[in-house]
């Protein structure tokens, strides 16, 4: 009887366990995410689920996507849905993953937290995470197949080519976050949307390579990018015969290959570095912006085909040409994407907090001094003297209570009972349009369950931080969920004052005109021109920034208009980011640090923004000005919906002006030698930043143009006296050693004067090679032989 039993319990388990699974799989879900279900971590990943309801009722459910990200957080990503009964429902997510990710929890609850469905997806990475994405889009993609399977720069990245189209293309630049390049070739680029448009244009902003095909259809691929990208429209397309190897490594030590005859058009980009060019005619230009890199070639790729399949180092040379091996192996180790932000730097920045609330030490001290005093010998010599040592005990837990009052009240200032934030926005400006970041640290003083509403224009981005052995943060999540007019977090546990970072984005149009605008004149080492503040309140420590070189302006007033004429103008290295910041923001001015001195505080503060600001969206070559004041007049939109918080920030407004670089005679033009990336012969070379190493010689060909009729080389050093006394500026990383001129005629190196900066045109007579090169050697002599700044070279001339 006693087995019969345990036979029929087995059985009843048994079907029970059916009806369970059973009951589970009347909701199941169906996960695709990326390209080929893989993941390149701390970047946006686009998730695409299909939810099935088996169900014979309608259900109001909700969808989270649950990753742990690289500080030991929870995040949850949830969206409320609508299932029909036996029905189904697709839709596609994007969501942040951090450095360590390894899988994502997609789960499916209803409104009172039921769970319907739940699945574990493990994100495929490996050797597929050191590969290159490259997006597509072309009306002929077989065309390009060339790119696809290539090897980058010795293997170190292999690219894997997607077709993308109009009907699936994002209209948000998150769902563009997987793919390292895009190229655009015979393509009708007005095809796209608006919003798709602004997306792709976003996305290079945010550190994406976008390469541009032109040759006969030109006027189609540049489109409505042309008034942005162009300094001038073009001529119409002509046949060409192109030398499509000029500038690749891979093929100087071989034979030159044939030119093919294709038709290309020579586009002049604004602020472009020309990369190629045969015989003068520019192959291709790339152009910065912010954090990516937007390139343009002379031809269409789709008539490469047969020369790219020919010679298989095209693919990889065009790309590391454009690149640069910097990025490349930024890409190849996890460094670029949307979430690539240094969480350390970030609370750098945002953290100035507000010093009137510190405790005085002082004051405290007086008390505790006091106390001692009175509950001591006073007491003891009053009550003595008096005759009352019987109530001396007694008064003693007297006094004692009211110190301790005392104490209270004193520190009722520097208590914080709610939560609070530190913030810091950067405000880039132009005459159309306004972008905001806005970087964010919510804290709160318990370590307890708090909501926050956003503003639902806002995109939220959290920014996960190194995971801290001190801290456990085994309950701790975080949740975002969306409603009609706000987007919300929800902060579980995180513990009390830990930082919590977030980066919110938005964009909008510049109805009121704000922004820092003008007209600039730079010719040689003279600015000239004038800058209108068009905020409504003051902005002090303004700043114009060129390529190198940099002027002070100081505070304005709302409305103000500064003259740029007899401004001093300072030559400053390209990369030393955090020196320059100092100088330009007073940092230099404090000889230690002052913690309780607000105004120092907020220089600290100042000091970092900028320098972030300078290191991630000033880098490489511009032709530009770009103008940054600092404000403290609060966000005119609050952020916050029901902003009750006490918080502190700061604000880095920021404007783009053009400028032009005529004399007053306007025959001669000035620019900057280094606007096409100078070829090295030997040594090593970044060019990037203009540094070197020298631990051998290094020689370098400057490309000057040939469509300019040079009159003047100039070597501009740097202006040392820009760094005051406290600067952090590393005066040891001056290029210190002998510079040598290339003799054509002769075929020797000639030493120059280095305090020499002006060269004429007679004086360049034996050194100027066909086509305006010029081969300039450096020989460093001095203590340092890595990341030497290396002088700026410009030039003076007249159009041909």
């Amino acid at each position: 009887m006693h087995k019969k039993r345990i036979a029929l319990l087995t059985i009843l388990f048994v079907l029970f366990g059916c009806l369970v699974t059973w009951a589970d799989e009347d909701v199941t879900i169906d996960v695709h995410y990326g390209y080929d279900d893989t993941a390149k971590l701390g970047r946006y990943l686009p998730v695409y689920t299909t939810i099935h309801s088996k169900k014979p009722q309608d259900i109001s459910a909700k969808v989270q996507f649950i990753v742990q990200e690289d500080d030991g957080i929870i995040y949850r990503y949830e969206h409320s849905i609508d299932l029909k009964a036996q029905d189904q429902i697709s839709r596609e997510d994007t969501i942040p993953l951090g450095y360590k990710t390894k899988n994502i929890e997609v789960c499916v609850i209803t409104d009172d937290k039921k769970e319907l469905a739940r699945k574990d997806i493990e994100l495929g990475q490996g050797e597929k995470n050191n590969r290159l994405n490259i997006g597509i889009l072309s009306d002929t993609p077989e065309k390009l197949s060339y790119f696809n399977h290539a090897t980058v720069d010795y293997g170190i990245l292999t690219t894997k080519t997607v077709q993308l189209e109009k009907d699936s293309f994002p209209i948000n630049a998150k769902g563009l976050d997987q793919l390292d390049v895009i190229i655009i070739s015979n393509y009708r680029i007005r095809d796209l949307g608006t919003e798709q448009s602004m997306a792709l244009m976003n996305w290079v902003k945010a550190g994406g390579v976008m390469i541009l095909g032109t040759g006969a259809r030109a006027n189609d691929t540049l489109g409505r990018f042309a008034p942005e990208l162009l300094d001038e429209m073009f001529e119409e397309p002509k046949m060409r015969k192109v030398h499509l190897d000029t500038g690749m490594e891979e093929s100087e030590d071989r034979q030159k290959r044939d030119p093919v005859e294709m038709s290309s058009v020579a586009v002049q980009l604004h602020g472009g570095n020309i990369l190629v060019s045969d015989a003068n005619f520019p192959l291709l230009a790339t152009v910065n912006k912010e954090k990516g890199v937007i390139a343009v070639s002379a031809y269409d790729f789709v008539d490469v085909q047969n020369f790219a399949n020919q010679n298989r180092f095209f693919a990889n040379q065009l790309l590391l040409m454009i690149m640069g091996k910097t990025r490349i192996e930024g890409i190849a180790n996890g460094l670029y994407g949307s979430n690539a932000e240094n969480a350390t730097e970030i609370q750098n920045m945002i953290n100035n907090g507000n010093v009137s609330i510190l405790p005085s030490i002082p004051l405290f001290v007086l008390v505790l001094f006091g106390y001692i005093v009175v509950i001591g010998p006073v007491l003891y010599f009053v009550f003595r003297q008096g005759g009352w040592m019987g109530y001396y005990r007694i008064s003693v837990v007297g006094v004692s209570v009211l110190f301790a009052i005392l104490v209270f009240i004193l520190g009722v200032p520097t208590r914080l009972e709610n939560v609070f934030y530190s913030y810091a926005t950067i405000l880039d400006t132009t005459q159309d349009s306004i972008s905001q970041r806005i970087f964010l640290n919510l804290r709160n003083p318990y370590n307890e369950r708090y909501n926050v509403s956003f503003d639902r224009d806002y995109d939220i981005y959290p920014i996960s931080q190194e995971k801290n052995v001190g801290n456990d943060f085994m309950h701790s999540s975080i949740k975002f969920s969306n409603s009609a007019d706000t987007k919300n977090v929800e902060m579980n546990y995180i513990g009390s004052f830990q930082p919590s970072l977030f980066r919110l984005e938005k964009s909008m149009e510049n109805q009121a005109g704000i922004g820092l605008f003008g007209e600039i004149n730079l010719f040689k080492n003279q600015v000239s021109g004038e800058i209108t503040n068009y905020y409504p309140y003051k902005v002090t420590n303004g700043v114009l920034i060129f390529y190198g070189k940099v002027a002070i302006l100081g505070d304005f007033e709302a409305g103000e208009t500064k003259k740029l004429d007899g401004l001093d103008l300072y030559t400053i290295p390209i990369d030393e980011n955090y020196a320059t910041a100092t100088r330009l923001t007073g940092m230099d001015q404090y000889n230690s640090a002052e913690i309780e001195n607000q105004q120092y505080m907020l220089t600290f503060s100042r000091r970092n923004l900028l320098k972030f600001y300078m290191e991630n969206y000033m880098s490489g070559y511009s032709a530009d000005a770009r103008v940054l004041a600092f404000s403290q007049e609060p966000l005119e939109n609050e952020m916050l919906v029901n902003d009750h918080y006490d918080h502190s920030g700061i604000s880095l407004l920021s404007s783009s002006i053009s400028v032009t670089h005529e004399d007053d005679t306007q025959s001669k033009e000035y620019r900057s030698a280094l606007m096409t990336s100078a070829k090295v012969i030997s040594g090593s070379y970044d060019a990037r930043t203009n540094t070197a190493t020298l631990t051998e010689p290094l020689v370098l060909e400057y490309l000057l143009g040939n469509d300019m009729d040079i009159s003047e080389l100039l070597i501009e050093p740097m202006s040392k006296e820009f760094y005051g006394k406290n600067s952090a500026f590393p005066q040891k990383k001056w290029f210190q050693g002998e510079m040598d001129f290339y003799n054509y005629k002769t075929r020797e190196f000639v030493p120059i004067d280095l305090n020499k900066i002006d060269y004429t045109r007679d004086e360049l007579e034996n050194y100027l090679l066909e086509g305006n090169r010029i081969r300039i050697r450096y020989v460093g002599t001095g203590e340092e032989k890595e990341n030497i700044i290396l002088p700026m070279i410009s030039i003076v001339g007249g159009k041909d």
